[in-house]
């Protein structure tokens, strides 16, 4: 067990959102983190987060990362998991400033931390209002399982989508009628055919081989959407055991649902399972009421060059109810993430105006390299 739940916390998600245009410089860094078990409520002890001068009572499920602080008076009780620790930290009298810790390296990357990504302008896509129908799954991404929900934007007015799979042996198209009212249309991949004789069947999907879904209706093609690799492949078997292994470590994990979901996720994008990962979070309402879930789901829909859905989605983590759950570093990282996003989209008065924002909360937080970037930024823009 013991193995098993350090290999667990050795994930890394580490899928950074690997476009370049914007290049390094408007990457995130991952922080290292922990996260208080919830079997054991913490008690007498405040966490400190970076830029903020006031502690906050600690909490069962709360995150902390590298940099904030940990203070503690008698009897303190608490237990965390932390990222690249093989064991739980059990909170001691002493000292009573603690660090987080956690021991974040590069290689090893981070589960229970913030996700790095960047953004690329040239591979950024705006799906909305756009006429043809567009693909959300799966694209870009690998799969575990062989019959996959395929799932597309609906357009006005079409009674019939005609659903292709694009394989290198062959192809697998059939004709589904349109869900009345629906914004996003679907059908589940049929079982093997096991004979000609079969109806209602398609050919199996085979670890290895690339596959393409492409929608069509009114004379309207997903096609159109003129974006490279939006294909996917099936994981191989070894490798799906090995997600399964690490997945049964996770959940014997004494914490919150809603950070399990995240670090599952996290381990899912880690194996660029990236449509598991989406289905994962967006099946889980509570999660979404945690800033970290939000904005791993909102970098996994930049990585498949939805931007539209990401927009959305960091917009949300403005609003009053996730924003008091923020801390000063999240709340710099979804500002900075939407002036990436503003600048790829052509929209430069919301880029300076949320890379403005970003700026002073990571000076706030006394990150002058992450202020110095935006900077940077903001000084091509004004040009």
């Amino acid at each position: 067990m013991k193995q098993l739940f350090r290999h667990a916390l050795f994930v890394i998600v580490g899928h950074l959102i690997s476009f370049g245009a914007i290049s390094a410089s408007a990457q995130t860094p991952p922080a290292c983190a922990c996260a208080f078990v919830k079997d054991q409520q913490p008690q007498d002890v405040r966490v400190v987060f970076a830029g903020e001068p006031q502690p906050r009572s600690a909490r069962a499920g709360m995150v902390v990362l590298t940099g904030d602080l940990i203070k503690v008076t008698p009897q303190v009780r608490g237990t965390l998991v932390c990222d690249n620790v093989p064991n739980p930290v059990v909170l001691t009298r002493t000292p009573r400033s603690q660090p987080v810790p956690c021991n974040g390296r590069p290689e090893e990357g981070i589960l229970i931390g913030r996700n790095g990504r960047k953004i690329d302008s040239r591979t950024m896509s705006d799906t909305s209002d756009v006429g043809f129908p567009v693909v959300l799954s799966p694209r870009s991404t690998k799969l575990r399982d062989a019959r996959p929900v395929l799932r597309w934007t609906a357009i006005p007015d079409a009674t019939t989508y005609k659903v292709t799979v694009r394989g290198e042996a062959g192809s697998w198209s059939t004709n589904v009628p349109a869900k009345p009212g629906g914004q996003v249309q679907e059908v589940v991949y049929p079982q093997p055919c096991a004979s000609e004789r079969d109806t209602n069947c398609a050919p199996l999907l085979r670890a290895g081989e690339t596959y393409k879904l492409v929608v069509e209706a009114n004379g309207r093609s997903s096609e159109e959407e003129d974006l490279p690799n939006l294909g996917f492949t099936l994981l191989p078997g070894e490798q799906v055991r090995k997600v399964l292994s690490l997945e049964e470590g996770i959940n014997r994990l004494a914490l919150e649902d809603s950070l399990k979901t995240k670090m599952r996720a996290s381990l899912y994008a880690n194996y660029e399972l990236d449509a598991d990962a989406i289905t994962l979070i967006e099946g889980d309402p509570l999660s979404q009421r945690n800033p970290e879930v939000v904005r791993l789901l909102g970098n996994l829909y930049l990585k498949l060059g939805l931007t539209r859905r990401a927009e959305a989605l960091y917009l949300n983590l403005l609003k009053p109810d996730l924003a008091a759950q923020d801390n000063p570093a999240g709340k710099a990282v979804t500002r900075q993430t939407l002036g990436e996003i503003y600048e790829a989209l052509g929209n430069l008065q919301e880029a300076v105006k949320y890379y403005e924002e970003a700026k002073n909360l990571y000076l706030g937080l006394k990150d002058r390299e992450s202020a110095r970037r935006i900077e940077g930024r903001l000084s091509d823009l004004r040009k």
